[in-house]
């Protein structure tokens, strides 16, 4: 387990942008690879597996939107790990933004290290959650078993639903929700049409 946390807390830091683009209704998603005034290249995460950049002129952008925030993660405190698992619920959340996805994981890796019983158990869960193929699921749900009072033997079960943390209501499978801290991204347009009204 120690191993799995390392490499989920090790990775790189890079920022996730969502980039609204004029008169175009749906989003791009991905890492900011550069930007000057008159571009901005961004690197998408494809179906597949594979990647590819792409280079945007800055005059056909509407909104860029970076999804964490920095400031919140510098308050974490690490005596308390129980924010780090917050955090990660909310990030969890946006399941399209790659970011956020990644912040989550490594925030909840955080907190299943440092936490204990109950928050160390919902932190285990919240990353099977974002568990990105089934050997790493198995590996997530041994621990989370491991790591469990009760043993509980429906952890180990990998065609029964991740539950959820504890002390959380379990959650109607939902749609992702749109990019941005808390918000949808449809939201945001609408607003701004509003306003040029």
């Amino acid at each position: 387990m120690a191993a799995l946390l390392a490499v989920l807390i090790a990775a790189a830091p890079v920022r996730a942008i969502v980039v609204l683009k004029k008169g175009v209704e749906q989003p791009l998603l991905g890492y900011l690879v550069r930007q000057d005034e008159r571009t901005v290249v961004i690197r998408e995460e494809l179906p597949g597996g594979g990647q590819r950049e792409t280079h945007i002129p800055r005059a056909d952008i509407e909104e860029l939107i970076v999804t964490v925030d920095p400031e919140r993660l510098t308050t974490l405190d690490p005596a308390q790990p129980k924010g780090y698992r917050e955090y990660a619920e909310e990030l969890a959340e946006k399941r399209r933004d790659p970011e956020a996805r990644d912040a989550a994981r490594r925030l909840y890796a955080i907190a299943a290290a440092r936490g204990e019983g109950v928050l160390r158990k919902g932190a285990l869960l919240g990353l099977l959650s974002l568990a990105s193929s089934p050997a790493e699921e198995r590996r997530l749900r041994a621990a989370a078993f491991l790591y469990d009072d009760q043993h509980d033997p429906t952890l180990l079960s990998a065609s029964s639903p991740s539950p959820a943390a504890p002390g959380r209501r379990a959650r109607s499978p939902s749609p992702p929700r749109g990019p941005g801290p808390g918000s949808d991204w449809r939201w945001r347009r609408r607003r701004r049409a509003r306003r040029r009204r």
